[in-house]
């Protein structure tokens, strides 16, 4: 029975036999039985030609994989009972319980899954590379083809093979170490487009030069040992579609529809209708630039290496938005329409030293990203703040929540989302953007970045003094965050009250309390009487930052007087795994949040060990 509502409220019908035993659920409810097997094989074959040409090597390579899997479940469902609301015990004190549904015993539901793939893939290149003095020359042409099969598709589009075919080409040269230059050429195809726009053409080059291997920088080798500086510039392709439209070229056509002849009027299951049209389909581009520095120094102490770096993809594969609905299609159409810029930085420091008898490493980088939508065939909003133009790509649309309703006197001169009458005090109050008086689709705003942080970053360190060794690493994150979401974190959501229960329901908003800042609104039971405050918003948004230690490790390196020479090496050790986090979000493991927003996932697991490892 629930401490927060009596049974008859929270359970509409309890003799719908729509309610569960939980543990009966999990210990006693069926089985499933997993078949899963995989081949993976490679082979390679390499021939050196310095016979005829030195420096020139051939080689090709077949590789084979296949993955099959089946599951079969067998399942039951036992007798539920529940008591009865007018006369819960009998007159011993027993629970008067009254059967709910009537259940099928042994194992009589059956279930089937299989799913399977299987992948052929060859290449076959040449490469040279030789030196000539102080010259040095590269070059590689390599031809690819990839052959991927779902063998289990639901449909005949996506039972297709997958078939891709490609020629890369390189040529390299330097000069007395000090002057690098390369270029790349990619000649790729792909069965996703029309015949005439199958095959794309993708250049790239990049140039280096090693400033510290320069004669006037001799004189200062004592203080930077190396110094380097590169640059790179290319196209790369993008021919993979999803089976959402594999093939965007074509019309779909749908035969056994209604329709019309000019002798007659309308006969049922006599016409045909294109569902969707094609459009001019062709390879997306991403350009990406690099810019990079390397540098060492304090006697190859300290190293520093730093990229800065620019991407912008053109022509991704999206579904029109802007066509307007009188134009009468069934489904908008697809074609080269995203525009997405990229731009960041990523640097790696790392430094060693001693310190009296105490060695010492440390190191860290850091990765920061910045994305931007520039173009989605998005129409021109009625409001600026609906414009997904200049956000990130996975950014949060939702209302901006502006705390909770005290009064009813306050809901009835304030915008609510749908139907007034199932908004009571304790729910959650929206801002009205464009101040309409309502609250819909017009006060939607950009809310959050999304799941995918713009920065990671990792730093950690190691101390070795006599016989013992310390190391650790931390990994970390900023500028993600979480939506929380789901009948796994909205209680009572659910039509028939079947949702997770957090330990911290107390945090809840109460009439007659003074609520401040809680975590729950007022929680009601059943959708439609909860469906203000399960909305995208503000409220539910939660910060996702963190920094965890990731592993811990002490050792001792055992003295060979200890164990007589017995054993080469003998080293005692403990582990940490996961052992400590900070973060603000202590619902669930905040490194498992990517596309989850109530915490369905298993989380990373936190173990320690101990143990000898023994050299013989």
């Amino acid at each position: 029975r629930s401490t927060l509502f009596p049974y008859t409220t929270l359970f509409r019908s309890p003799y719908s036999g729509g309610f569960r035993n939980p543990w009966a659920d999990l210990t006693r409810r069926g089985y499933t039985n997993e078949f899963d097997n995989s081949l993976n094989s490679n082979l390679r074959l390499t021939q050196d030609f310095s016979f005829l040409l030195k420096g020139l090597t051939a080689s090709g390579m077949f590789a084979f994989d296949a993955v099959n899997e089946l599951d079969i479940t067998r399942s039951k469902r036992e007798d539920t009972w529940f008591p009865d609301p007018a006369q819960p015990r009998n007159p011993d004190g027993s629970l008067n319980l009254k059967r709910t549904f009537a259940g099928s015993g042994n194992f009589l539901s059956y279930g089937r899954a299989n799913r399977g793939n299987r992948r052929f893939y060859s290449e076959t290149s040449l490469n040279y590379d030789n030196r000539f003095g102080k010259h040095r020359v590269g070059a590689l042409a390599l031809l690819f083809t990839d052959d991927y099969m779902d063998l289990f598709a639901d449909n005949f589009t996506n039972s297709i093979p997958e078939r891709y075919l490609g020629l890369a080409s390189r040529v390299t040269y330097s000069y007395d170490d000090r002057y690098f230059i390369e270029g790349n050429l990619g000649y790729n195809g792909s069965e996703s487009f029309a015949p005439e726009n199958r095959y794309g053409t993708f250049p790239a080059f990049g140039v280096g030069w090693v400033a510290s291997n320069e004669k006037f920088f001799q004189g200062a080798r004592d203080v930077v040992s190396y110094l380097k500086f590169r640059y790179s510039d290319g196209l790369t392709g993008i021919g993979r579609i999803s089976n959402t439209r594999r093939f965007g070229y074509l019309d779909i056509m749908n035969d056994n529809v209604n329709g019309y002849r000019f002798d007659r009027n309308l006969s049922n299951m006599a016409g045909i209708n294109i569902t969707d049209y094609g459009a001019v389909v062709v390879w997306a581009e991403s350009r990406k630039q690099d810019l990079g520095l390397e540098i060492k120094t304090l006697n190859d102490r300290l190293s520093l290496i730093v990229d800065v770096f620019k991407e912008k993809r053109k022509g991704i594969f999206l579904q029109r938005q802007s066509l307007p609905v009188y134009l009468g299609l069934n489904n908008l159409p697809w074609g080269n329409l995203g525009i997405v810029e990229n731009k960041g930085i990523d640097a790696t420091l790392e430094f060693s030293g001693q310190i009296g008898k105490v060695q010492f490493s440390v190191r860290g980088n850091i990765t920061y990203n910045k994305d931007k939508v520039l173009e989605n065939d998005q129409p021109e909003q009625a409001y600026p703040w609906m414009d997904r133009t200049g956000k990130n790509i996975l950014g949060r649309w939702g209302y901006i929540a502006e705390g909770l309703f005290e009064s009813q006197a306050e809901i009835d001169a304030s915008p609510v989302p749908g139907d007034r009458s199932y908004i009571l005090p304790g729910d959650i109050k929206y801002r009205d953007l464009n101040g309409d008086g309502l609250i819909n689709n017009y006060d939607r705003t950009y809310i959050g970045r999304g799941d995918v942080p713009n920065m990671i970053f990792g730093f950690g360190f190691n101390l070795a003094w006599n016989r013992f060794n310390l190391g650790t690493l931390f990994t970390g994150q900023r500028g993600a965050d979480i939506l929380l979401q789901g009948d796994a974190i909205h209680p009572f959501a659910n039509s028939a009250g079947l949702s997770n229960v957090y330990s911290n329901i107390g945090d809840r908003w109460q009439e007659g309390k003074t609520n401040g800042d809680v975590f729950y609104p007022r929680l009601a039971n059943g959708e439609a009487d909860n469906n203000n405050n399960t909305q995208a918003s503000t409220w539910w948004l939660r910060n996702a930052d963190f920094i965890r230690l990731k592993t811990l490790e002490l050792s001792y390196n055992i003295p060979a007087s200890w164990h007589g020479n017995v054993f080469r090496n003998a080293t005692l050790y403990f582990q940490a795994i996961n052992p400590i986090t900070f973060t603000d979000f202590d619902l669930w493991d905040v490194e498992v949040t990517i596309n989850t927003g109530n915490g369905n996932r298993y989380p990373n697991v936190k173990s320690f060990s101990m143990g000898i490892m023994l050299d013989f």
